[in-house]
């Protein structure tokens, strides 16, 4: 299965405000760190982007719910972030909701998402 048949398969319970997110997310995330390997990860339901293609290396998930996507940073507690857009209370991850497009901050976004992709070995 190729990455577009699974991302098609990953998307396709959800409705057409969440696809519509994930892709715009998505490209988000691919011109912030265009160097970055991309996996759809079926089983954690998400779309990873990491160097090097490992847990060690990554720099976020885009991860589709129900009525919201998350676009989740393992190092979330290291990012600076004068948005306030990191939501979460764990040891080191942090989480960033996000409803539509339309409610997207992309400069802010774009910077968690660079500065995780600095912080990936």
């Amino acid at each position: 299965m190729d990455g577009i048949e699974e991302l098609d398969q990953l998307l396709e319970p959800h409705g057409s405000e969440v696809v519509k997110t994930v892709h715009a997310l998505i490209k988000l995330v691919r011109a912030a760190c265009p160097d970055s390997d991309e996996t759809v990860q079926l089983g954690w339901r998400s779309v990873s982007f990491s160097r090097g293609g490992v847990m060690k290396g990554s720099i976020c998930a885009v991860m589709p719910h129900e009525d919201w996507v998350n676009v989740q940073f393992l190092q979330g507690t290291s990012l600076e972030d004068p948005g306030g857009l990191l939501e979460g209370t764990g040891k080191t991850m942090r989480h960033v909701k996000v409803r539509s497009v339309e409610e997207m901050d992309p400069e802010a976004l774009s910077e968690l998402v660079r500065q995780a992709d600095e912080l990936a070995p």
